[in-house]
């Protein structure tokens, strides 16, 4: 049988079973019409004519497509996920060249029981201390913060002092806030000192507490420093 032949009857045996598959593969909710043409070198040819949406479709499939969007939660197993609102945008400060980097916030305590914040200042700036109850605020004029990390909070949970925490804050235009939160009423005093090739060092002093704020086993051990003179 030549070879032409062949193809003839295989193309009309499986000529159904390729028109029910392709109608499977091509099925819309909506209604298609399909049309199958014979050639002219013995093939076949199937012509599929579907509706044009309508407007109800679309606006369905615009309201799944917000649906979706405002139903999607972060994911807390790992993966990628995604949100619809607009990201925050920082503007950058303009920093004066004449203005103190204030870095370096450290916490120590001394034998008799006080503490002391300290802050390193690239030069000598005007400071305004501002009192409340259980907050104490410092107001570093003429200063910044140039890098975040300086900003972290320095908390005191296992030494027995009346500083519960303090922390460098970025304040308004030039200034920088040094706030200290006590465990109780404390005359904190501060002073600014000559430091290295024309630094200062901003030093508070706290006084040692009026009661037992952390017991002695959860305490962190001190490093042998002589007392602070006053």
């Amino acid at each position: 049988m030549p070879l032409r032949a062949i193809l003839e009857v295989m193309s009309r045996r499986l000529l159904p079973w390729a028109i029910a598959v392709l109608g499977v593969g091509l099925a819309t909710p909506s209604a298609a019409e399909e049309k199958v043409t014979k050639t002219d070198d013995g093939g076949y040819k199937v012509e599929i004519k579907r509706p044009a949406p309508t407007k109800a479709d679309a606006g369905d499939k615009a309201g799944g497509d917000k649906a979706d969007a405002k139903e999607a939660k972060p994911s807390r197993t790992g993966g990628y996920t995604w949100t619809d609102k607009p990201r925050r945008r920082y503007r950058a400060t303009k920093i004066d060249p004449k203005w103190a980097i204030a870095t370096f916030p450290g916490f120590r305590m001394l034998q008799d029981g006080s503490s002391e914040v300290s802050v390193w200042l690239s030069k000598k700036v005007n400071i305004e201390v501002r009192k409340g109850e259980r907050t104490v605020t410092l107001v570093l004029s003429d200063t910044y913060v140039r890098w975040t990390t300086n900003t972290y909070p320095l908390i005191t949970t296992h030494f027995n002092t009346p500083l519960s925490s303090a922390r460098l804050k970025r304040s308004k235009k030039g200034q920088t806030l040094l706030v200290l939160q006590l465990r109780e009423a404390a005359d904190v005093k501060s002073r600014l000192e000559v430091g290295p090739r024309g630094t200062s060092i901003l030093r508070v002093s706290i006084p040692a507490p009026r009661q037992e704020f952390v017991k002695a086993e959860q305490r962190v051990p001190l490093a042998v420093l002589p007392a602070q003179r006053r």
